[in-house]
């Protein structure tokens, strides 16, 4: 049967579930992209630490939130990213809706 509004073909004699616990991502990998896109914010942060104050230095009282918020951002990214190349290398990475 063809639903329009999500676009895919589902058989009638089939009942959509809920991810498995091997199509999904678990604790154990989501904690540990996690922990790799920290340490990777942390040494991007180390590396580059001059290069960032001196870009946030010119916010005076904000410059402190500002390099904390660019750090931040980094860290989600990185975990973003991680996840992702993670899902993907996995092969359970779809575009299907």
């Amino acid at each position: 049967m063809y639903t329009p509004r999500g676009g895919r073909r589902v058989r009638p004699d089939r009942e959509e579930s809920r991810p498995t616990a091997s199509e999904s991502l678990g604790t154990v990998e989501h904690c540990s992209c996690g922990l790799a896109g920290f340490v990777t914010a942390v040494g991007a942060g180390v590396l580059l630490y001059p290069t960032l104050v001196a870009l946030t230095s010119h916010l005076h009282l904000l410059s402190s939130t500002a390099l904390v918020a660019l750090l931040v951002g980094t860290w989600v990214a990185c975990w973003l990213g991680f996840e992702l190349a993670w899902e993907w290398r996995a092969r359970r990475l779809s575009t299907d809706a």
